[in-house]
């Protein structure tokens, strides 16, 4: 099973495969085929060396996916950090957040991530997703109680906010970015409606003592 797009192509260059190019090819057939029906035989034809040369990298596909694990963590770590900003108005961190964690989707490498069914695979690997996704569930949650307050239940809405990303991620593959930013804007919109504090109308007569 081969690749004939250019990066491919040049990962297959003489001398110039390494560790990276190796994650970002075996990520490319985790993302199309799944992790659990992709083989290192696989992994090594797309990059067009024997199998015996691919563990000369890695020894396993698991300590390839841990591997892309990490990296995915760091790559939307930095997104977090790099595109949240640390002071202003609530609404607009959540919002900035949300982007920066959707732009980080649009990297394969964090994707396989989204993408990855936990029940195929090792211990180790299901608790580097788990902490990965972790991380980011919990910033969204303090941003969403400091937007909305003590009376919203932010772990409802950060889940809902991940499911509508991920799955969209899922569903629309490589083409996720096009979509983008509709996506956005349809999430800012409900995240909006739904952290907005209601009013109590000053018109209202008031209660009659119950005596």
């Amino acid at each position: 099973m081969g690749e004939d797009n250019s990066a491919s192509a040049g990962r297959r260059i003489k001398g110039t495969l390494n560790r990276q190019g190796v994650l970002e090819a075996a990520v490319e057939l985790f993302n199309r085929l799944g992790y659990d029906r992709t083989s290192m035989n696989d992994i090594a034809a797309a990059l067009g060396i024997t199998k015996p040369a691919l563990y000369h990298y890695f020894p396993s596909k698991e300590k390839i996916f841990t591997a892309s694990i990490e990296r995915a963590s760091e790559i939307v770590g930095s997104a977090l950090d790099e595109g949240t900003p640390q002071d202003g108005p609530a609404m607009d961190r959540v919002e900035a957040f949300v982007k920066a964690y959707a732009q980080a989707l649009a990297d394969p490498v964090f994707r396989s991530l989204v993408l990855a069914d936990e029940r195929v695979l090792d211990a180790e690997g299901k608790a580097a997703i788990r902490a990965c996704k972790r991380g980011s569930q919990l910033r969204l949650e303090s941003l969403l109680r400091e937007a909305g307050g003590e009376a919203v239940d932010a772990r409802a809405v950060a889940r809902i906010i991940f499911g509508a990303l991920n799955w969209s991620a899922v569903a629309l593959g490589d083409s996720f970015g096009d979509s983008l930013d509709a996506l956005l804007a349809s999430i800012t919109h409900l995240t909006r409606q739904g952290l907005a504090t209601p009013q109590a109308n000053p018109t209202s007569p008031p209660k009659k003592e119950i005596k």
